[in-house]
């Protein structure tokens, strides 16, 4: 998984990049429970458009746990944040309950300005 998560922040960076211009900003927006089906669901019901199209890139991942093919939240942000696969009801360490570093705490001891929005 790190190197999935690895390559998928390679990647992020990558496309944003050009020769003169550096990216300012990285906005992960993750929607709990938005899989492919709601996307298309949403689809159909708006006339065949989303806000979504607007993001000039967008990424998938697949982030099943480590003890189901069905994860929770927890576990799904976990793989997400911190590239690693946890269990379900577990957040921020791997399947033998140590803790994992997160994008956020690697991204501030680069000194660089983070921050994260919760809806519920």
């Amino acid at each position: 998984m790190k190197k999935t998560y690895i390559f998928i922040l390679i990647s992020i960076f990558a496309l944003t990049l050009s020769a003169q211009n550096k990216p300012k900003n990285v906005i992960v927006l993750i929607g709990d429970g938005m899989g492919l089906a709601q996307m298309y669901a949403g689809m159909v019901n708006n006339g065949n458009k989303l806000q979504l199209e607007r993001c000039k890139y967008i990424g998938l991942s697949k982030t099943y746990s480590a003890n189901n093919i069905t994860t929770d939240s927890g576990a799904g942000g976990t793989a997400i944040a911190c590239g690693v696969k946890t269990k379900n009801g577990m957040i921020g360490m791997n399947p033998d309950s140590v803790a994992v570093e997160s994008i956020l705490e690697k991204a501030e001891k680069n000194n660089l300005a983070t921050g994260m929005v919760v809806a519920c």
